[in-house]
């Protein structure tokens, strides 16, 4: 069957919103990015015109000419937004970062959204390609990988797992987990509580993070000769809180948790004066729980550090990357664990 001329013309942007129903200042909108579809049919939306697009094979206008020509001085950023089209709130420090130490040279910064844990959509966004370089915030995946990797589209994740060909910027949990209990073990206390993820396997939750956080605990106890009890269970667990309100724990006994999450339902089920520590940082402990021991991290620093390892590629692509380390955390001693008289 012989195809029309239409089929083997290129696909306009008129074309697709023809085909779309949607106007064409939509249409350019979410192949743009700057949709802004939070809701349930504004995702699903932008997820039927991103894949028609790719079906029709439209490239917008020149992109082409621009990547021949030169740079764009500009880096994109891949966001994960959850169901209600929001991304996590320690977002903000890492853009922030990236932003102030891409301004300094002059490179702007493109926000691109999409919905957590599909990097396939993530890949969509990145067609027009009218960017030099791309930050990929606390989400991957092999397919993303690949997809970077043959376009040739230089690459840095944030804060996520070690794999073949990626180059990620992390936290040192192992460390700050390892300082924190230190820390409290210098305050007087000898017995802790732990509750969260601390499992090889990343813990209940999942994240990798867990596992290192684990052995960080682990090896601060042996050091330190203190002892700890666990609770292995999720927060968000419907056992979760009846279990911590059940255990009996002596006075001294710091209740440490391995995630944010722990913390904010430990304020419903242990007793008020309960020492109480964290391994993790979360940007809503800042102001009203100022309070509480826990680590901290610069997560500007760490998009600062993404910056540069990006304008290395993009300017020095041959050359050997600088060397980096893990981003490295304080310890902010609050009331939470009062220091003990012997």
């Amino acid at each position: 069957m012989a195809s029309s001329s239409s089929d083997r013309e290129p696909a306009t942007l008129e074309r697709v919103a023809q085909e779309s129903g949607l106007s064409v200042t939509t249409v350019s909108k979410i192949l743009r990015g700057s949709y802004k579809g939070n809701t349930r049919k504004g995702r699903a939306r932008v997820l039927e015109i991103t894949e028609l697009a790719r079906r029709l094979g439209y490239t917008a206008n020149g992109s082409a000419r621009r990547l021949r020509d030169g740079r764009h001085r500009s880096v994109a950023v891949l966001i994960p937004v959850d169901d209600y089209g929001q991304p996590e709130n320690i977002t903000s420090e890492y853009v922030t970062g990236l932003a102030a130490a891409l301004q300094t040279v002059q490179y702007g910064l493109q926000i691109h959204t999409y919905p957590r844990y599909q990097t396939d959509h993530a890949a969509l966004l990145l067609r027009d390609r009218n960017f030099d370089a791309v930050a990929v915030l606390e989400d991957a995946s092999p397919s993303l990988d690949s997809f970077l990797a043959d376009s040739g589209i230089p690459a840095v994740h944030i804060n996520t797992p070690a794999a073949p060909g990626r180059i990620s910027l992390v936290r040192d949990e192992y460390a700050a987990a390892r300082s924190v209990v230190s820390v409290v073990v210098g305050l007087g206390y000898r017995s802790f509580h732990v509750i969260g993820g601390t499992g090889s396997d990343g813990g209940p939750a999942g994240h990798f993070c867990y596992a290192q956080r684990g052995e960080g605990i682990r090896a601060a106890l042996t050091a330190t000769g203190a002892t700890a009890t666990y609770l292995e269970m999720p927060s968000w667990d419907p056992r979760f809180i009846p279990e911590l309100r059940a255990t009996v724990l002596d006075p001294e006994t710091v209740v440490l948790c391995t995630d944010a999450a722990s913390v904010l339902r430990c304020l419903r089920s242990i007793p008020l004066a309960q020492p109480l520590a964290c391994c993790d940082d979360c940007h809503q402990f800042l102001h009203p729980m100022n309070w509480l021991t826990r680590a901290r991290f610069d997560r500007a620093m760490l998009g600062r550090q993404a910056a540069g390892i990006l304008l290395h590629l993009i300017n020095q692509p041959d050359q050997p990357l600088p060397p980096f380390v893990p981003l490295q955390a304080t310890v902010q001693v609050g009331d939470s664990t009062p220091a003990l008289r012997r």
